[in-house]
């Protein structure tokens, strides 16, 4: 392995990393606004009410 196939490798682990802080964040933020009733469930339409 040479320098530039090691800083590559690197990279692609910070990358991942930040993706799932970033994910992980996300989550908790709907679950919060879903517990604070914010959202709400979603209910599916039925079938002979669609346009």
């Amino acid at each position: 392995m040479n320098e530039n196939e090691n800083i590559s490798l690197l990279n692609e682990g910070k990358v991942n990393k930040e993706f799932m802080l970033h994910e992980m964040g996300r989550n908790q933020n709907k679950y919060y606004r879903f517990l604070q009733g914010e959202l709400k469930k979603y209910e599916r339409a039925e079938e002979g009410k669609t346009a």
